[in-house]
């Protein structure tokens, strides 16, 4: 489990990008904390991190992940200290597990049901087993996202993400585009873009 900061600690005013923004991710070996740290940076946003209450550590716990992640099992989390609705965004972060988000996020989404404003996501990734992260998390969300962004691990060994997540920090940065709840259907509080940033 990442322990690179404390739960709900803040990087930022959270309005960087003129709008109240949080930031809130898992990560288990510390690789999308790096991302979420940066893209918090760069928006001036708040940060949640997910703590999960089961050991995922080594092969053992990664195992486990796989597993639970298959069958869509969402983790036993620590009761997060911000709520989404407070916030006009909240960028969700995860890895993939067995070609799904972590059982951690799936169980934050849960907590929130009805309560995400615009949302953004990214996930971080040793493979291009994604393709179906961004319709789930927009499921559990019940909406569509303002941008998505995916980092590989070879991207963050090399440091050839930051350019990147720089394009995604515009995207969220600039005029949502027009909006549309999860069916389709014109909404004026509700984002959508399905475009993968690959």
């Amino acid at each position: 489990m990442d322990g690179s900061r404390n739960k709900g600690q803040e990087i930022g005013s959270g309005n960087g990008n003129g709008r109240r923004t949080l930031v809130a991710y898992y990560s288990r070996t510390g690789n999308v904390a790096k991302v979420a740290d940066e893209v918090a940076r760069e928006l001036g946003a708040d940060v949640e991190r997910i703590i999960d209450r089961k050991d995922r550590r080594g092969i053992r716990g990664w195992l486990r992940a796989g597993s639970d992640s298959t069958r869509r099992k969402p983790a036993d989390i620590v009761e997060p200290s911000r709520d989404p609705a407070e916030y006009d965004l909240v960028i969700i972060g995860s890895s993939i597990w067995n070609k799904t988000i972590t059982t951690p996020v799936r169980a934050y989404m849960h907590k929130f049901p009805g309560r995400f404003p615009r949302v953004a996501f990214f996930v971080n990734t040793g493979f291009n087993r994604y393709a179906g992260a961004f319709e789930e998390l927009g499921g559990l969300a019940g909406k569509a996202p303002v941008a998505t962004l995916v980092i590989h691990d070879r991207e963050l060994k090399r440091g050839a993400h930051l350019a990147k997540i720089q394009e995604f920090v515009g995207q969220l940065a600039g005029p949502f585009p027009a909006q549309t709840d999860k069916t389709g259907e014109a909404n004026p509080g509700i984002a959508a873009s399905d475009e993968v940033n690959a």
